[in-house]
């Protein structure tokens, strides 16, 4: 019989097609063929290898590649029928070959899954055993099942322990499970693999223990510089510890590459991995004793390793490491090396004290965490008697006094944290000088990100939330200069990934969310969601847009300058050395940073509220009523005129609780609607439920907000069955925009439609197609309203400006669809695009100042166009105060899907541009009109069906 029919046979066999055979006719076809004989079963198996490989039987194209492998595992119970020991055999040595030369690990797999099937069946060889779990281990680790991988290479390494393996595979079997857990930030285990390789104490294939070791830590590191390519498997680390083994170079050659792992490792997304690099750098450091000659240097790298250890949380081995510092320290007989040694118990005190902070947080019980606190406060105190001891002011020392500080925040020792802050301040006194550059964030003395967010975490814990958004910014700042690129990687085309920009990022936008400042909030949410896919910068300076997200605001400025810190700064001797008094000093300094800044806050929140004007019964009419919320640190106030009736309410609703509330509420609209529910019913019960009782028989809501509430979004608030536009028209209210008189001259009614369908950053079909529906709505209303409409190309900055101040336009609109971007710190940086230019906030101004509009109506649709903040009032009031007498503008994003149905049925709504509650009735049908559709239809577009309708409202500085 041929060999192809034979191949043909079997697979219509495996098939289960019309032309299969029994197994029992397969094994006699197979034996025909000479597969009695082991050499002859392998040379056939390989030649149905090639065969199915080519593809030539029709029944082969319909097998998938897992199919094609099982077919293959398969065929070898017919070529060793009888044979399952050579079978498994053969299965392991063919998955091998799979694995490393063709690189086929779904074969290997399914290969090494039958092989090992076999041997638990017919045979207790552990070496075969565990060789067989460590290369399934590689090839469901090439597919891509890492987890899966780990779980194999634990049951190995427990067949190791109960068993007698063969060193090479014990070894091998070890250091690919600690490779395993380390790469998943399992550090503890993959410490203790390494340990037990190592105790083997083999040689293997000439590597003595430690030359293994040292192999196996530089292979498994290399996972923390990806360099272009494939995915660094365990497979590439065998191979690349295995070639390194064979090399045999001396221990003490390494010594410079296994200890500088450490530095590059802290500054990569995979930083633990420097726990294990350390821990091999100690063992090398008893064979390369010419690196570590003196106590000092010894205590130096103790400390290293403690550092790691204590940032992985394995607090136990840290607390031995920092134990060995101090016994380096009273060990010590070299009377010129004691100083160092002295020198390096101040880091090893406050690493224990580092360590029991760690500890207390994991703490959920009261008093373990009290304990934990003390011990940390007790050992960050010896630190600093060692320091003032020893008479060092080095800049790094300043972390070591942040986290003393935190952990007096946490304690309420607010004295005492307040000195350690201002002294890990002052550490970078020598280093950095006494001036601190407000425009860039440079200096404070101390650029360093980590001092400064643990900075953050404390200045939030002593309720100094201004000042905490000050650092938080720093910290931000902080990170980008501390990154630099790299020559040589970049030299072979490899990205260099520095230090991630998540966690300063993430702390930033948490504290401004606190503070009640949303809009930077927003603009750091932002930027962090750029970074959430662990995206790590490679850069020597800040980049623009990152200044201008962090930048300090009027008041911060205001604030800082204030505070006397930058004053007191000058006045100290550049050869202090930091004595108690001025440590104190810039303690009580910083203790009153935050209180300078929330005055300067409170100052100008004061003259926007002057702004609104007083409350008057004589403008609101039937069926109307005017709220005014303002929320202070401890309770809310509220004020509802409904016709001549004014009555206040106070709720204990805090700034901080509706700051959070409301925040999320602002996030939540892109999230499910479960969701976005829950938050809408929390805010509503804070807000609306407290005056329900007199809103009785009102139908239209004017509303006056001060920070945090100026981004609710108030229609969209959910009593439990009803959203609150469901039950009234809203519009927002702000006095500041009724300083313009409004113009006596008027005209018909027009619109004037300018649609940015084709920017330079990106298409805006939906601008087109908003333009079209707008047309459609005005020409079918009796009598048509005028329309001009504008295409991209003829949407110039000029062009839209003119129309915005022609006279007698109070029955008149102008709606532009584009993008925009609002910037918290900046109305030049806060701009909205035409297709000529990009048309900035000032520019706005400075052209509305120049000439008034008496506009009726502006409708910005685009994106953020209704926020607003204490220095950058927002493209809606700028236009109110330039004598727009309402705008449509939205709190978030707008959405291509929606926003042209939107406006269609507002603009075949809307009666009058010149009345804004009848602009706020027409805003409420197009809300009606779009919720219905969304829930009825049970159309799931991803996101909150309030998406769609809730960013939209009315602002106004007129009443009627």
């Amino acid at each position: 019989m041929k060999e192809t029919k034979f191949f043909r046979l079997c697979l219509a066999s495996f098939t289960r097609s019309s032309a299969k055979k029994s197994r029992q006719e397969l094994i006699a076809c197979a034996r025909k063929l000479g597969a009695g004989d082991n050499e002859r079963a392998r040379e056939l198996f390989l030649s149905a290898e090639g065969w199915l490989r080519s593809g030539i039987a029709s029944p082969i194209a319909s097998l998938t590649s897992t199919r094609q492998a099982a077919f293959m595992v398969w065929l070898t119970k017919i070529l060793y029928s009888k044979r399952p020991l050579q079978r498994a055999d053969f299965l392991y040595e063919w998955a091998t070959y799979c694995l490393g030369m063709v690189e086929n690990p779904h074969y290997a797999k399914r290969a090494l899954q039958r092989a090992l099937s076999i041997l638990r069946r017919e045979c207790r060889d552990w070496t075969r055993l565990v060789n067989i779990l460590s290369q399934l281990a590689l090839a469901l680790d090439e597919t891509g099942r890492r987890r899966r991988a780990t779980q194999i290479l634990e049951i190995a390494c427990r067949l190791c322990d109960g068993h007698q393996v063969e060193p090479i595979a014990n070894d091998t079997c070890l250091r690919l499970s600690a490779a395993a857990h380390a790469w998943q930030g399992d550090l503890d285990t993959a410490l203790k693999r390494m340990d037990q390789a190592s105790a083997i104490n083999a040689t293997l294939n000439g590597a003595s223990p430690l030359q293994s070791a040292i192999a196996w830590t530089i292979s498994i590191c290399r996972y923390g510089f990806p360099l272009e390519g494939p995915p660094y498997t365990l497979r590439a680390a065998f191979a690349i510890a295995s070639m390194d083994m064979a090399d045999k170079q001396s221990p003490a050659d390494r010594w410079l590459e296994v200890d500088g792992l450490m530095h590059a490792l802290n500054r990569t997304p995979h930083s633990l991995l420097a726990i294990l690099s350390t821990h091999t750098t100690v063992w090398l450091a008893t064979e390369a004793t010419e690196y570590v000659p003196t106590a000092g240097d010894l205590a130096t790298l103790f400390n290293n390793y403690g550092n790691a250890l204590a940032g992985g949380n394995l607090s136990e081995r840290a607390l031995a490491a920092f134990g060995r510092v101090l016994r380096c320290a009273e060990e010590n007989t070299d009377p010129f090396q004691q100083a160092d040694a002295d020198y390096q118990c101040i880091h090893a005190y406050s690493g224990i004290g580092f360590v029991h902070f760690n500890l207390g947080m994991r703490t959920i019980a009261h008093a373990e965490k009290q304990a934990s606190l003390h011990q940390a406060a007790y050992w960050f105190a010896k630190a600093a008697q060692q320091c003032k001891q020893v008479g060092s002011r080095a800049w790094f020392e300043g972390r070591g006094w942040a986290c003393a500080g935190l952990v007096e925040s946490y304690l309420e020792h607010t004295e005492q944290a307040w000195f350690y802050f201002a002294w890990a301040l002052l550490a970078g006194l020598s280093n950095w000088g006494r001036t601190s550059d407000q425009a860039t964030l440079e200096g404070f003395l101390n650029p360093d990100s980590f001092i400064r967010l643990k900075m953050v975490e404390g200045f939030e814990r002593l309720n100094a939330r201004h000042a905490a958004v000050l650092f938080g910014k720093a910290a931000v700042h902080a990170v980008y200069r501390e990154a630099y690129p790299s020559e040589t990687l970049e030299s072979i085309g490899a990205a260099l990934y520095l230090r991630s920009r998540s966690d300063a990022h993430r702390k930033l936008a948490q504290s401004l969310t606190i503070a009640g400042r949303y809009n930077e909030a927003e603009q750091a949410f932002a930027l962090l969601k750029d970074d959430a896919w662990g995206v790590y910068t490679r850069r020597d300076s800040v980049p623009v847009e990152i200044e201008a997200a962090i930048a300090l605001n009027q008041a911060e400025a205001a604030g800082l300058h204030e505070s006397g810190i930058l004053s007191f700064l000058t006045s100290i001797p550049m050869n202090e050395s930091l004595s108690d008094a001025t440590i104190e000093r810039m303690g009580d300094l910083l203790a009153g940073l935050d209180h300078a800044i929330e005055a300067q806050i409170n100052r100008r929140k004061m003259l926007q509220r002057q702004a609104q004007g007083n409350l008057s019964p004589d403008v609101l009419a039937p069926g109307d009523a005017r709220i005014r919320y303002l929320v202070s640190p401890t309770y809310m106030t509220v004020t509802v005129q409904v016709g001549a009736s004014i009555s206040t309410y106070q709720t204990d609703a805090t700034f901080e609780e509706i700051s959070l509330i409301s925040f999320a509420l602002r996030q939540s609209h892109s999230a499910s609607q479960r969701d976005f529910l829950e938050l809408a019913s929390a805010l509503y019960g804070a807000l609306i439920k407290p005056v329900a009782d007199a809103l009785q028989g009102v139908t239209h809501l004017w509303i006056e907000t001060d920070s945090p509430l100026d981004g609710v979004p108030f229609a969209a608030l959910f009593d439990g069955e009803r959203y609150l536009f469901e039950r009234y028209s809203i519009a927002y209210f702000n006095a500041a925009g009724s300083l313009i008189p409004a113009s006596t001259a008027h005209n018909s009614s027009s619109v004037t439609i300018f649609a940015c369908s084709e920017l330079a950053d990106g298409r805006l079909p939906g601008a087109a197609l908003e333009r079209e529906f707008i047309q459609g709505a005005l020409e079918s209303k009796i009598p048509p309203v005028v329309c001009e409409a504008y295409s991209h190309d003829e949407c110039s900055i000029d062009r839209m400006l003119v129309k915005l101040t022609l006279d007698g336009q109070n029955n008149c609109a102008i709606h532009l669809a584009t993008h925009a971007v609002f910037n918290a710190t900046s109305d030049s940086l806060s701009m909205l695009a035409l297709a000529d230019g990009n048309l900035s906030m000032n520019r706005l101004r400075k052209a509305t100042e120049a000439e008034q509009s008496d506009l009726g109506l502006f409708v910005l649709s685009a994106c953020g166009t209704a926020r607003q903040d204490l220095d950058v009032e927002g493209f809606s009031l700028t236009l109110l105060r330039g004598g727009v007498r309402s705008v449509v503008s939205s709190l978030w994003e707008t959405l291509d899907v929606s926003a042209p149905s939107f406006f269609r049925k507002f603009y075949e709504t809307c009666q009058a541009f010149e009345s804004p509650r009848t602009i706020a009735v027409a805003l409420r049908e197009a809300q009606i009109s779009l919720n219905e559709y969304y829930r009825d239809q049970a159309i799931n577009t991803g996101v909150s069906q309030a998406a769609h309708w809730a960013p939209y409202v009315v602002m106004t500085g007129r009443i009627g």
